[in-house]
């Protein structure tokens, strides 16, 4: 339950961030500096606990961006079926993610699995770079 509210309150202020100032760019890659924290407390702070359930909080903060990049696409492209493509490549790519993603866990890297934790840290670093 406390991840969810991490997810709805970094929207909100994300939302009410790219109201008031307009640079969606920065309220994505402040987004995901949360995100690059708590994978990586998640993924190389093992003994620790605490340090690790406030990685699993902080990851959540990456969910506000992907509603600032439909929005961002939606507000960028002219013409309705073009908009609505570039809205559709982007959802497909979100969902290609998502099934690559757990793929990356392989069962001979267990119980470790620190290939999968170095790509969770990259790509949410290269998500923040991108922006």
């Amino acid at each position: 339950m406390p991840s969810g509210i991490v997810s709805i309150t970094s929207t909100l202020i994300v939302g009410y961030g790219v109201r008031h100032t307009s640079n969606r760019w920065a309220w994505i890659a402040a987004c995901c500096v949360p995100g690059i924290l708590g994978g990586a407390l998640m993924s190389f702070d093992t003994g620790n606990k605490a340090g690790q359930l406030a990685g699993i909080y902080l990851v959540n903060t990456i969910t506000a961006t992907l509603i600032v990049i439909y929005q961002w696409t939606g507000a960028n492209v002219a013409g309705q079926t073009k908009r609505v493509i570039s809205v559709a490549l982007i959802s497909g790519s979100f969902s290609v993610g998502n099934i690559i993603g757990p793929q990356t866990f392989q069962a001979k890297d267990a119980p470790k699995y620190t290939p999968a934790k170095i790509t969770v840290v990259a790509t949410q670093a290269a998500a923040a770079l991108i922006s």
